[in-house]
């Protein structure tokens, strides 16, 4: 029959010719006494003898194998060399002695997405991406998004007329607002990313038998009254 370890929840394969004997998990390492029907409550016991146990490094999340024998004593993660307790199962979480360092890291500017290398010490701290200048909470872990400070500025972007497609230079202080079009009056919601869709307000007038294209002039974009 197939139990489910009491700790770490891990399936167990027991024969019923085990019943009431002794259990051990061979993934977390826990003893218990196997019941008679697998909905029953496990009774948990310490194991004879505490296998190689695999726990996860409570700063770094790298892979720590360690003796169970070691349970409740120190134990240190190779990659950011922090120290912490031992704990008694692989389920546990470890208490943190000791915080080690972790290697630089590459996260995203949550403004501009230019990648920005910080180190594991800046952790919850104020961060500023080099390119936008943006000021953002580095996050804890590489794939988090940063909390946004302060919105630094973006260098001029240049996109498409939607009507003309005239090249228009807009600045990243326009994004989400009203632009338009100098060539022919065309006004449009100036997009996030320069190759992003762009939501027509007002089709201008493009003069007849002129055709534009992405090399053709370009023309700064305005912000449009409300």
């Amino acid at each position: 029959m197939r139990i489910h370890c009491p700790i770490c929840s891990t399936t167990v394969e027991a024969a019923e010719a085990h019943i009431g004997d002794e259990g051990q998990c061979a993934s977390c390492g826990a003893g218990f006494i196997v019941p008679a029907h697998p909905d029953d409550e496990i009774e948990i016991i310490a194991p004879d003898k505490p296998p190689i146990m695999k726990i996860d490094c409570p700063v770094c999340s790298t892979v720590v194998r360690v003796d169970g024998v070691n349970s409740g004593e120190k134990g240190r993660c190779e990659r950011c060399s922090s120290k912490f307790i031992v704990p008694e199962y692989a389920g546990e979480e470890a208490e943190i002695l000791e915080r080690g360092k972790l290697p630089m890291s590459k996260i995203d500017c949550p403004v501009c997405s230019t990648v920005v290398r910080v180190s594991w010490d800046n952790i919850g701290k104020k961060g500023r991406c080099e390119r936008c200048s943006s000021k953002f909470i580095v996050p804890e872990h590489a794939g988090e998004e940063a909390e946004i400070l302060e919105r630094g500025k973006l260098p001029m972007s240049k996109i498409d007329c939607p009507v003309c497609s005239t090249v228009v230079r807009v600045s990243w202080h326009n994004i989400g607002e009203k632009g338009r079009c100098e060539e022919c009056s065309s006004k449009f919601i100036v997009p996030e990313d320069p190759g992003g869709e762009i939501v027509i307000l007002e089709r201008g007038e493009v003069p007849a038998g002129e055709t534009h294209d992405a090399a053709g002039a370009e023309h700064a974009s305005k912000p449009v009254e409300q």
